[in-house]
């Protein structure tokens, strides 16, 4: 079987809030019509106006339909559609109805769902999607998608797995849509079967609190038991299971409480359910953002036998800044887009998503550290975006590509470098080992990814000066290497590009005074698809001591290292 083509893309519920957080990945792309569906025809309008700002070039429709509606399947004959991808929650009470049409318009067909009834009874379209040679996928989410991945990183550690405790916590100034908030409270003080002690067990949902504490910005936050699909696929993928627990809120103060009052209501027959007043929820939390915080975070803690047999406790935190943890349900179906697009064969049948995000995590944002005897794994993505959260994919496309470090790479351009005449200015450059003034000079950088850290080797002709970069909280720390300095910087990013402003210098690792502190200033943008850099560093009693800027090309392809 050829690989699936991909020239035209529908969206369903493409105005959402993971909807809006996707598209505007997927414009990146190109390479495809992007089509933007949904029932509010206004909102999809101002959503294609966003992303057309963002990448004017692209070609972006708008497709204003609802999936209940009969006919679906020659909608999308009609709009010659080959994936469609489907956001439009909550999944928890949905059929399987846009997938169904997607098999007889024989389109490709991916979504979020995480609504365990909806992902458990998917399998039943599997002959139907055989017969056809139509891939489908479900579940291509936080959960399960991106839980079950981070275990296979894991499981490498454990000769036998025996407990997975593991939570979301959402941020409130992070953006939770009224479909989310639906699909919580579609299970609340509805009893579910959860493993435990290696037996099923029933017990109700949003009816216990507990907390997790986070390192900062995160700190400690509450959650309430969720139904989730995993709790029918872990116990049947990872067989040793016998202890499995889950949780998530939202960081309003006495959220977490109150959904358990809510769940008791429910269990004593007070309230038959909470859905109906979704509506009113909504803007109540909405009301009470000023007390939370725009932070996220995931935890999962892992128990078991190690590969010597003795005791065995892993925790991995995950710390979403500024907004960017609604980034992270959407990443797996980026992952399989990208995939399709390169022409990679997917199968034809209903999809574990896992297995094509396991190595995924593995090699290219886990990496593991020690603390108090247990084993903490910290998620270190790219640099730059985990400092900028949802800010950089506001960049140009240059911009991102340049800084989408996940490991070495190679680029080349041209530059020059002016340095300053004061006597000063000389002694300076030659103690720090900066580089030599030319007037055109190739320039070579390597960008090597190394553990919670970049290094970045550059050539400027025949000079090299070498950093590196490092993050502290919501700064960027930049090491020479030749000269015992450190300068903090503060990062900001527009849809120009990002510049550093130094707020922070060091030397020897003691901070210097202001007076000797100097003034730095960097921008990396956006000329002609080519990204190009500037940056001036001087003091005021000496005045400029170097400036260099210039073009790069476009990185070469990434070298694996280990």
């Amino acid at each position: 079987m050829p690989p699936f083509p991909i020239s035209r893309i529908l969206v369903l519920g493409a105005s959402g809030q993971f909807g809006r957080r996707l598209c505007r990945r997927l414009v990146q792309l190109g390479g495809f019509s992007l089509l933007l569906g949904g029932r509010d025809e206004q909102r999809l309008k101002v959503a294609r106006r966003q992303l057309c700002a963002l990448k004017p070039d692209a070609r972006i429709d708008t497709f204003t339909c609802d999936v209940a509606v009969p006919g679906l399947p020659d909608l999308l004959r009609a709009q010659k559609i080959n994936l469609v991808i489907h956001l439009a929650g909550p999944f928890q009470g949905q059929d399987h109805t846009v997938a169904e049409a997607c098999l007889e318009a024989e389109a490709a067909y991916i979504d979020l769902a995480d609504g365990r009834d909806f992902v458990a009874k998917f399998s039943t379209l599997d002959a139907t999607a055989r017969e056809k040679g139509i891939p489908l996928v479900t579940g291509a989410s936080t959960l399960p998608a991106f839980s079950s991945a981070i275990v296979d990183g894991m499981l490498e550690n454990f000769s036998q797995l025996c407990g997975i405790d593991y939570g979301i916590c959402a941020g409130v100034k992070s953006g939770l849509g009224l479909a989310t908030l639906q699909a919580v409270l579609s299970y609340c003080g509805k009893p579910y079967s959860v493993l435990n002690d290696g037996k099923r067990v029933t017990i109700f949902g949003l009816a216990r609190a507990r907390h997790h504490d986070f390192p900062p910005p995160v700190n400690r936050r509450y959650i309430v038991d969720c139904d989730i699909p995993d709790h029918d696929l872990f116990p049947a993928r990872y067989a040793t299971l016998r202890e499995m627990d889950f949780g998530s809120s939202i960081d309003v103060p006495g959220l977490a409480r109150m959904l358990s009052l809510m769940s008791g209501c429910v269990r004593k027959g007070l309230v038959r359910d909470w859905n109906g007043l979704s509506i009113l929820i909504e803007p109540m939390i909405d009301a009470m953002k000023f007390l939370g915080s725009p932070h996220s975070g995931f935890f999962m803690r892992l128990e078991g036998k190690g590969l010597r047999g003795s005791p065995k406790k892993m925790l991995l935190e995950i710390l979403a800044r500024d907004g960017s943890g609604l980034e992270i349900p959407v990443t797996p179906v980026m992952l399989l887009v990208k995939k399709m697009l390169r022409g990679d064969l997917l199968p034809p049948a209903p999809i574990r998503v896992w297995d094509f995000l396991a190595c995924r995590v593995e090699a290219g944002t886990m990496r593991l550290s020690h603390s108090m005897g247990a084993e903490r794994a910290a998620m270190t993505g790219v640099l730059l975006r985990d400092i900028l959260g949802a800010r950089f994919d506001e960049m140009p496309e240059s911009v991102q590509r340049m800084h989408d470090i996940e490991s070495t790479r190679d680029v080349r351009g041209i530059s020059r470098v002016i340095g300053g005449t004061n006597p000063v200015s000389r002694l300076i450059r030659v103690i720090a080992a900066l580089p030599k003034p030319a007037h055109r000079a190739p320039i070579y950088i390597r960008f090597i990814k190394g553990q919670n850290l970049e290094e970045w080797d550059r050539h400027f002709g025949k000079n090299r000066f070498r950093t590196v970069m490092k993050r502290e909280g919501q700064y960027l720390a930049e090491h020479l290497l030749a000269f015992p300095v450190a300068f903090i910087y503060e990062v900001g990013a527009d849809r120009g590009g990002f510049s550093l402003h130094v707020i922070k210098a060091r030397f020897l690792g003691i901070p210097l005074p202001r007076l000797l502190r100097p003034f730095l200033a960097a921008r990396a943008s956006d000329w002609r698809g080519c990204y190009r850099f500037s940056t001036v560093v001087g003091f005021w009693f000496c005045g400029r001591v170097i400036s260099y800027f210039g073009y790069l090309d476009a990185p070469n392809a990434e070298t694996r290292t280990e």
